[in-house]
């Protein structure tokens, strides 16, 4: 105790040495995150659109054998299609209204396919906003309690689906395919929001996001 101050204060000693890691420093990535969970904001409730879900608010008819966020996963998935961040980004500056109907039907194709919605994200930036929306309620996890062996964050995106909890057993009649009420890019302000954060993420992508080296390892590590 004596080497503390009356006041409380005790010496310590400093470098000029900048001993902190790049990946170590949350501060690098703040614009990644910013747009990341912004992006995901946008997206992450847009199963609620769907029928099934509306039915459930409006009439508590439980028709809805799937949770939201997986529906609103496939919607992202069918938005992306596997390009890179500077199409999608592209893509999202314009207006997705007109996209509507076939955006529900490449989501309907997904989930009547093999239904494993992160083979659609190929790159880390969707794979890391696919993510905050599929995880915004709580964490998946396989039906059984285990695992597969997989020796990357992909490998373990990709086996994920309506089983990891999403997929509500106990509700026995299933609602259509259906979103009468239509999609979140309807909405003016969904739309000016949209086109507000693709342009900040196509400066970012343009100046300082790589698909390969640091920013690669780090987007993915935040994936999972």
């Amino acid at each position: 105790k004596r080497k503390f101050s009356r006041y409380g204060i005790v010496p310590t000693n400093y470098s000029r040495v900048d001993s902190i890691k790049q990946i170590d420093n949350d501060w690098h990535y703040l614009e990644a995150i910013k747009l990341c969970v912004a992006l995901a904001g946008l997206f992450h409730d847009w199963g609620k659109a769907w029928d099934a879900f509306q039915d459930l608010l409006r009439e508590n008819r439980h028709t809805d054998y799937l949770r939201h966020e997986f529906v609103s996963l496939l919607f992202w998935a069918a938005f992306v299609q596997g390009k890179e961040p500077k199409a999608w980004l592209s893509d999202l500056q314009h207006p997705l209204g007109p996209m509507e109907g076939e955006l529900i039907d490449r989501a309907g194709a997904c989930l009547e396919d093999d239904c494993f919605p992160f083979k659609a994200l190929q790159d880390p930036l969707s794979l890391l906003i696919g993510w905050l929306i599929l995880s915004h309620h709580f964490l998946p996890h396989p039906e059984d309690g285990s695992l597969s062996p997989c020796n990357s964050p992909e490998r373990l995106l990709h086996s994920v689906n309506s089983e990891w909890g999403y997929l509500k057993k106990q509700v026995e009649t299933h609602c259509g395919w259906s979103f009468l009420r239509g999609l979140p890019c309807r909405s003016p302000l969904w739309t000016r929001q949209a086109t507000k954060w693709a342009g900040r993420g196509k400066n970012f992508v343009q100046k300082e996001f790589s698909l390969v080296g640091e920013w690669d390892m780090a987007l993915r590590q935040m994936a999972v």
